[in-house]
């Protein structure tokens, strides 16, 4: 342990200057009360935290039990009756700057008895998240047991988290481990005792992190950090004070113990960083000032008090800074120090990358942002505007509101309409447990405009585009749909234009302003698409249709959260050859006035495996689907030997196949298994890509040109979607090319093709079969007026190429299906349970084609 004594304000400032964590000196932005001063008008609404404090200086002396006093508790303290106020008050060493105590009589409290006891109190209100504690605490003998627990109710403290002296000891006493410090207390001696208490939301993982005698404006290292277990089940809601003796003796005295919201974080956003340097000055009060500035929420004050002394000056300030710069930011790094501002329209692109490079190479883990929009017109990081490569238990996080909404939006600028595939605006590249979080990702002008059809002849139509949408001259009419008017749904008609058409001819598809209207006028020159449109119509359409986003590659551990895109080129998002993603409240949906986000998928997932769970994905407004999710067929080019095949894979660019993985080779429906010992990647060879693969058995005589064979390595160990909306896509929701897969609890409606596909599609190399497929309490309707894959209706399960009884066990249990002519498009499956469903105003529950598929039950199902 070590214990710092008090240094000058010049040294502290020093310390600062001189850490070699700091970012570069001319990129560090200005820390002082003065500059921070002229920032006043930015600072947020301040909300109140939690201050528990109990004293005792305002108790009479006697029995502790069944009084009351303090701050931020709740009823009497309840439990032993062998706890005494008694006269005096405790004083933290010098050396800690620590001067909690307030006025009234001198008072702390003891025990006597020869057992555990305690005395419990509840707090007015819990405390979550990240929680301060400290208590004062003086053993007199080698006997003498004394400190706090939290969450307790009994007397004599069964299983509490307990933080107390034992003689010259210090005991963290966890339900389920102990930590013990020995002889870092003195007999006789007060000690200072100061914790912080990191609650995991999960309730899973709490961590306690001690110090004993700690310089309070600069802490250091914990000398002790229990960790791993639940400690207080979510949030502390009650304290104890403990205090009893093993042998003979007394118990230790306990005194000014005190809870609260982590200290000094001001702006209430869940974190200490530099924003808090911008309410600081509002809450001065000048040494010896005592009392907030008016209109100061006093509980505010105390948290910006770190020396405990009453008042809120500039050495609260220092002790501020350091405490970001050494304790609370040791693993941050905020883009704001490298010079990225939000909403200065200044090309913030290179200075993200600075803060990367920095995080990087100082082996911080968290890169943060303010809230508002950055703007992003360089391609700083080589492959995307804003590039994660190779980081390792980093998380990138932006801002939220104060309704918990992403308030982090970045930007994509200046390459319309030159460059029809730009970079990825973000791209994470051979990352390890990567977290990204509350961010909006958005393009100026927009990738995509709608308008309502004000004029139309044989040979041309005029929209006039909607408030708020761009228009620009020359743009392609790539992917372009029809909505009603009215309930701005997707008209039940096929798509007008599609990217094959545009790629095709271009010249055929170009928009063109025309005067009048407002200036709001445009005209495309087509009779195909012309004669697919009505009057008064809806008409949406994007400007290419090719390139992907957002793009997580190669990267395992892949956690995404609070994510918004509301405008995209191409791939909204894409994760390929990722192993085990975690998504919670991914949305790609408009804003505004627009009506389609993108001109392909909502967000792919691609030869990914692992465990890849989706909850609370909300897809809207995409041309084709909301998510697709598969794997790579491999097709045999020649059989080399009885071990060896050639084979190739249907898209050129590179991915891995490693040695180990489970080969599945198949003879017709049949599939046969085998074990790589050896897998080769051969390049580009023709536009695709080959592999020499060697088994770790003999292959079968079947094994020919033309073998179908897929590779478990490419297909995830399960997938998962959960409490998820798919609406308005002009395409399916979901499309299942994998095995095992779970679709619970998610809604779609207004879907162009099936809303849930089951099935490969070997023409386009997109695999495997699927089994072991549940789709259940699921809400589906309105859909499927196209045909996809052979199948229509609300759930498709067909193959696109091969028929046959390629999939095996799907159930389908417990959903509401409505207002459609068709339920369920049944193809290529060996057996299909449909149980306990409610089909309400459809025509035909399900249809079955029976050359191609094996059984299917039909039991214990409502008809409406």
């Amino acid at each position: 342990m070590t214990v710092e004594t008090a240094r000058p304000l010049e040294g502290t400032v020093q310390t600062i200057a001189n850490s070699q964590l700091e970012p570069p000196a001319h990129r560090r932005r200005p820390i002082t009360a003065w500059g921070i001063a002229a920032s006043l008008l930015l600072a947020a609404a301040i909300a109140s935290g939690q201050t528990v404090v109990a004293d005792f200086n305002d108790l009479s002396t006697g029995v502790l039990r069944d009084k009351t006093g303090g701050t931020g508790l709740a009823g009497a303290w309840s439990g032993t009756a062998t706890i005494r106020v008694i006269s005096g008050n405790l004083s933290a060493p010098a050396s800690t700057h620590h001067a909690g105590q307030s006025g009234g009589a001198a008072r702390s409290v003891q025990g006597d008895y020869a057992q555990p006891r305690q005395n419990t109190r509840l707090l007015a209100a819990p405390i979550a998240g990240v929680v301060e504690l400290s208590f004062l605490v003086k053993a007199p003998d080698a006997t003498s047991v004394g400190g706090i627990a939290l969450d307790t109710v009994d007397y004599d403290g069964a299983q509490p988290l307990r933080i107390v002296a034992v003689g010259r000891d210090l005991l963290l006493d966890g339900p389920a481990d102990d930590v013990r410090l020995p002889g870092v207390l003195t007999l006789g001696q007060t000690a200072l005792i100061v914790g912080q208490l990191e609650i995991d939301a999960a309730g899973t993982s709490d961590t306690l992190a001690v110090w004993v005698n700690p310089d309070e404006l600069d802490r250091g290292e914990p000398d002790a950090v229990l960790s791993g277990a639940d400690l207080v089940g979510g949030a502390v809601t009650r304290v104890a004070v403990v205090s009893y003796q093993e042998e003979t003796g007394i118990g230790a005295v306990i005194d000014d113990v005190r809870l609260r919201s982590e200290r000094w974080d001001l702006d209430d956003d869940g974190a200490v960083t530099t924003g808090d340097f911008y309410v600081f000055p509002q809450l001065m009060s000048g040494p010896a000032s005592h009392a907030p500035p008016p209109g100061v929420d006093p509980e505010l004050f105390a948290r910006a008090d770190g020396d405990r002394d009453g008042d809120v000056d500039l050495y609260d300030f220092h002790a501020l800074a350091l405490w970001i710069s050494r304790v609370e930011l040791a693993d941050h790094v905020h883009v704001a120090d490298f010079g990225a501002t939000p909403d200065d329209g200044v090309d913030d692109a290179p200075m993200i990358q600075e803060a990367l490079d920095y995080l990087t190479a100082s082996g911080r883990t968290r890169l943060e942002f303010a809230a508002g929009t950055y703007d992003l017109f360089t391609v700083a990081g080589g492959s995307g505007y804003v590039a994660l490569n190779n980081l390792t238990d980093c998380g990138v996080v932006g801002a939220t509101d104060d309704a918990g909404a992403p308030a982090t939006r970045l930007v994509r600028h200046g390459w319309l309409p030159a460059d029809p595939a730009p970079p990825s605006l973000l791209r994470a590249s051979s990352c390890v447990n990567l977290s990204v979080q509350n961010l909006v990702f958005d393009n100026e002008p927009d990738y995509s405009s709608a308008g309502r059809i004000v004029e139309l002849a044989p040979d041309h139509v005029v929209v006039e585009i909607l408030d708020g949408l761009p228009r620009i001259d020359g743009t392609l009419c790539y992917s372009s749909n029809l909505w009603d008017p009215v309930t701005r749904s997707l008209r039940h008609v096929a798509s007008v234009t599609y990217k094959a058409d545009v790629d095709a001819a271009p010249a055929d598809f170009v928009w063109h302003t025309v005067a009048g209207g407002n200036g709001r006028l445009m005209r495309l020159v087509n009779p195909a698409v012309a004669g697919q449109l009505a009057l008064g119509d809806l008409f949406s359409w994007h400007f290419g249709a090719d390139g992907i986003q957002t793009l997580f590659y190669n990267c395992s551990g892949l956690h995404l959260s609070n994510l918004r895109t509301v405008n995209a080129v191409g791939f909204a998002m894409s994760a390929s050859q990722c192993r085990n993603i975690d998504a919670d409240h991914v949305v790609v949906a408009p804003e505004g006035n627009q009506l389609a986000v993108s001109a392909r998928d909502g967000f792919m997932l691609a030869t990914c495996d692992g465990t890849v769970i989706m909850r609370n994905l909300d897809i809207e407004g995409v041309r084709w689907d909301g998510q697709n999710a598969h794997g790579n067929f491999l097709t045999v080019i020649e059989k080399l030997d009885n071990r060896s095949v050639r084979v190739e894979r249907a898209a050129s660019y590179a991915i891995a196949l490693p040695a180990a993985t489970v080969l599945t080779l198949w003879n017709g429906t049949v599939p046969n298994s085998f074990t790589l010992a050896d897998a080769v990647d051969e390049g580009e060879v023709d536009g695709k890509r080959n592999y020499l693969l060697t088994t770790d058995q003999v292959l079968p005589e079947f094994v020919s040109a033309g073998t179908l064979a897929s590779a478990d390595a490419w297909d995830m160990d399960s997938y998962t979607v959960q409490d998820s909306t798919f609406r308005e896509i002009a395409g399916c929701a979901l499309i299942l090319r994998n095995k095992h897969a779970l679709i619970e609890r998610c809604q779609f409606d207004q879907v162009m093709y099936p809303p849930i596909l089951v099935g490969a599609s070997p023409p386009e190399g997109e695999g495997t079969f699927p089994r072991d497929i549940t789709i259940r309490d699921c809400s589906l309707s309105s859909s499927g007026w196209r045909e996809r894959h052979r199948s229509t209706g609300l759930i498709g399960i067909s193959n696109s190429g091969p028929s046959g009884s390629y999939m095996g066990a799907v159930q389908i249990v417990h959903n509401l299906l409505s207002d459609n002519p068709l339920g369920i498009d049944i193809a290529d499956v060996s057996s299909v349970a449909i149980t306990d469903n409610v089909f309400a105003n459809v025509a035909e529950t399900h249809r079955i084609d029976a050359a191609s598929t094996g059984s299917v039950t039909f039991d214990g199902n409502t008809i409406e």
